[in-house]
C-alpha cells in the first residue's frame, strides 16, 4: 500500500529490520518505508539507528527505474517560504549554489525541505572546523566565512538559485502550482555522460555471441531484409535493455509446440 507523504500524515506502516552496523559491527535496526510524494513518483525511504553505538544514517531510494536521461532542476529561491518546498535527491547527484560558486555531491540519496538541505551543509562543514582551526587555520576561517554565508541563505534576504545535477533523472523539487508549471522551477534534461552511466550502474557491457547449433541458433535480420521462418527448436535472440537497470542484456525467444 503507497501512502501519500505529507505533513499530517501519522499512519504510517514501515518495515523494520534487524540489520548490522557498519561501525560498531552490533546489531541495529533499518526502518524502510514506501510513500508517493504529490505530483512526484514513489520513493524508498530507508532510516537505520543503532542502540549500541549511536549511529544514525538515513537515506532515500526511488522506486522507479532510471530514467533514459539525466535532469538539471533549478529553483530560483524567492522568500522564505520558498524554503519549504520539499526535493528528492537521489544518490550521485550534486547539489550547486551558482551565486557562491559552490557545489556538494551527494553519495546518499535524501529526502529534505531546501532550508533542510542547506542546514545540512552547514552542519557537514562546522563537523570538521575544530580538526581545520588545529592543522589548517586559514582553510578554517574561509570555511567559517562560508558557513555564515550559508546560514544568510536561510534568511533569503536576497535571492538565489538552488541547482540539482542528477545524471538518474528521479530528482524533484516541489512545485507549489502542481499540476501547472512554477516559473521558478526549470528543468532541463541532457544525455549522461559515460561516466555516469557507470556511476549509475548502466555501463552496457558486450553481449556475448549466441553460437549456432541443433539446439539453439541464433536468427539475425540480414540486410535485405529478408524474412525466415523460425523452426521448431529454434531460439531468437535479441538486445534489449533491462527493465530494471536498463543495461544492455540478451532476450531469448523460442518456439514452443504443444
Amino acid at each position: 500500500m503507497i501512502k501519500e507523504l505529507s505533513a499530517s500524515d501519522d499512519e504510517s506502516e514501515p518495515l523494520k529490520i534487524e540489520s548490522l552496523c557498519t561501525r560498531c559491527l552490533q546489531n541495529g535496526t533499518t526502518i524502510l518505508m514506501l510513500t508517493k510524494i504529490s505530483y512526484f513518483k514513489e520513493v524508498v525511504i530507508s532510516s537505520f539507528s543503532c542502540p549500541h553505538c549511536g549511529y544514525e544514517n538515513r537515506s532515500l531510494m526511488p522506486a522507479s527505474q532510471i530514467q533514459d536521461k539525466g535532469q538539471r532542476i533549478t529553483l530560483k529561491v524567492n522568500n522564505v517560504k520558498d524554503m519549504n518546498r520539499r526535493v528528492v535527491i537521489p544518490v550521485g547527484s550534486t547539489v550547486s549554489i551558482p551565486e557562491y560558486d559552490s557545489s556538494f555531491p551527494f553519495s546518499d540519496g535524501v529526502v529534505s525541505t531546501i532550508e533542510g538541505i542547506i542546514t545540512g551543509f552547514v552542519d557537514n562543514l562546522n563537523s570538521l572546523q575544530p580538526e581545520r582551526k588545529e592543522s589548517q587555520p586559514d582553510l578554517a576561517l574561509k570555511i567559517e566565512k562560508f558557513i555564515e554565508q550559508l546560514r544568510t541563505l536561510i534568511k533569503v534576504d536576497k535571492p538565489f538559485s538552488l541547482v540539482i545535477d542528477d545524471p538518474s533523472g528521479n530528482g524533484f523539487i516541489e512545485n507549489y502550482l502542481a499540476p501547472n508549471d512554477d516559473p521558478q522551477i526549470e528543468i532541463e534534461t541532457y544525455v549522461r555522460t559515460p561516466e555516469q552511466n557507470e556511476l549509475l550502474g548502466l555501463q552496457a557491457q558486450p553481449v556475448e555471441q549466441v553460437d549456432n547449433s541443433s539446439d539453439s541458433k541464433t536468427i539475425q535480420k540480414e540486410s535485405n531484409s529478408e524474412t525466415s521462418k523460425i523452426e521448431k527448436d529454434e531460439v531468437m535472440s535479441l538486445n534489449v535493455n533491462c527493465p530494471s537497470c536498463n543495461t544492455l542484456t540478451e532476450n531469448k525467444m523460442k518456439v514452443v509446440v504443444r
